[in-house]
């Protein structure tokens, strides 16, 4: 039962916010926007300088993985998928589910918390989701994501080696919800 109320608190929340962005859009903005993150570590080498470590680092192929024979099969599913158009219901499951703090992709630059206190937006993205399951396909920026790196504990006595940070993919927030 506590997982309903959850989510019942969490649709009342959205239509406080709906409404609150509906009456001042530009204070409901810079309320939403203000960051408040200082941790970051400046590495100290170029853009080629990583290329070239990252490049032998992850030169290997990926393995792919097959089924050992004493491995059983995933039985069939009973329960039938549904192919309707997805219910706004659905978009606000996944976008409740979703990390508040993920960093946005420098791409579109639009965080789930964005698109978690905006709920203005959420008739328009359930008419593009609708609009991409309908056509079967996504924009082009979904597709693409931003190469970033995260400096690891070692970085701040050493941030001129690319050994001391991880790459990792930044993708638009809005296709992984739809994803």
């Amino acid at each position: 039962m506590a997982k309903e109320e959850k989510k019942k608190d969490f649709k009342r929340n959205y239509q406080k916010q709906r409404k609150a962005c509906h009456k001042d859009f530009w204070k409901f903005s810079k309320s939403v926007l203000e960051d408040d993150s200082d941790s970051y570590v400046e590495p100290a080498f170029n853009r080629e300088t990583a290329h070239s470590y990252f490049k032998d680092t992850y030169k290997g192929t990926p393995a792919t993985f097959e089924k050992p024979n004493w491995m059983k099969s995933p039985p069939q599913s009973n329960i039938p998928f549904d192919t309707g158009p997805i219910t706004e219901d659905e978009m606000l499951h996944f976008l409740h589910k979703s990390k508040s703090t993920s960093t946005p992709c420098p791409a579109d630059q639009i965080s789930y918390r964005i698109l978690k206190s905006c709920p203005s937006l959420a008739p328009g993205l359930l008419h593009l989701y609708n609009c991409c399951w309908e056509t079967k396909t996504v924009p082009r920026a979904w597709k693409t994501g931003v190469i970033t790196l995260i400096a690891k504990a070692s970085a701040a006595q050493d941030p001129a080696s690319p050994g001391n940070f991880r790459p990792i993919a930044l993708t638009s927030c809005i296709s992984k919800i739809y994803t």
